[in-house]
């Protein structure tokens, strides 16, 4: 039988393991029966809001004729990767049952969180099917008021 000295049990112990990733901003919020406070809250939401952002930059480039197709094509993957990017934030938030089944006690929040799917659904829309019409949609007043709310937050 052979016996491995302890050092040597640490670093195969270790072998498999990585140094922990870097907590995104979405990432371990503790939910209360009154959801979350806005500070609690404001780094994950001006997140969100960066996300629409670049999902609103991508469909102007969607919908631009003076583009080239190649053009208009990388924006549309990059509308798919926003979309995709902001699902994901708002799953690490606690998803559609923390985000949009529940009643936050700040109504402003819950607004909030509603008025980001809304513009996220409608941006995805765009993404999915191109420009379909002869302009780009009409989704800024929401994804504007999100925008108009996050800079209320600290």
């Amino acid at each position: 039988m052979r016996v491995f000295p302890a050092g040597a049990l640490l670093v195969l112990a270790m072998a498999g393991c990585s140094a922990p990733s870097p907590r995104g901003p979405c990432e371990g919020l503790v939910y209360t029966d009154a959801g979350l406070t806005r500070e609690q809250y404001a780094p994950c939401a001006k997140a969100m809001v960066g996300k629409l952002d670049e999902l609103s930059r991508a469909v102007e480039i969607i919908f631009d004729k003076n583009l080239s197709k190649a053009e208009r094509m990388r924006g549309r993957q990059t509308c798919l990767k926003a979309s995709s990017d902001l699902s994901r934030l708002m799953g690490q938030a606690g998803g559609k049952s923390k985000l949009l089944h529940l009643e936050w006690d700040d109504t402003a929040l819950t607004r909030f969180n509603w008025s980001v799917e809304w513009a996220r659904s409608a941006y995805f829309t765009y993404c999915y099917y191109g420009a379909v019409g002869p302009e780009p949609p009409r989704i800024d007043p929401i994804h504007e008021d999100a925008k108009r709310f996050v800079a209320t937050l600290r």
